[in-house]
């Protein structure tokens, strides 16, 4: 099972607006990064309740951890960190990134249209598939930045490997 948890200020509840929750020189902006947290660990709350729902009980989800070398404890951590990281990529690069109308009318013509036939999918009309196209391209925008900050980063950083440290 996978699960991809993708989350956005837009939508969340208790977000009345996008100028003063969303916008990083909004008036409530930290109550809107505060808002879409709590909303994105609801979210990891709800993932790994539904991952632990496919064993028998707390024992069969602990031993399956187990067998891979992981605990109920660490992997509490891991996911908390992903939130942290997905937290850190939305307030960071997502509000420097803007889609144009026009911009989602061509990816729905030429990326919804033909993803649907090739999935043999009736498409919706470009209104109802509208908020979907302009998320993914908003998405790789912002997946774009984030591997161009990461290729800056790792220019200026000196990596050394031990092999001895990972022993």
């Amino acid at each position: 099972m996978k699960i991809h948890i993708m989350t956005d200020m837009e939508g969340c509840a208790g977000i009345l607006d996008a100028d003063n929750y969303i916008s990083p020189s909004g008036r409530y902006y930290e109550q809107g990064c505060e808002l879409a947290t709590l909303e994105a660990n609801a979210a990891v709350e709800g993932a790994l309740k539904a991952v632990k729902s496919r064993f028998a009980g707390q024992a069969a989800f602990e031993r399956e951890l187990k067998a891979y070398g992981i605990g109920a404890d660490e992997l509490d951590r891991a996911l908390a960190r992903q939130a942290a990281v997905l937290r850190f990529i939305e307030l960071r690069f997502r509000p420097q990134v803007q889609v144009l109308e026009a911009e989602v009318r061509q990816y729905y013509e030429t990326v919804y249209l033909a993803e649907c036939q090739r999935k043999q999918l009736r498409p919706a009309s470009f209104e109802e598939a509208r908020r979907q196209c302009e998320e993914a391209l908003a998405q790789h925008r912002v997946d774009k930045q984030v591997d161009a900050w990461l290729a800056e980063v790792k220019g200026r950083t000196r990596i050394r490997y031990t092999e001895a440290a990972f022993q």
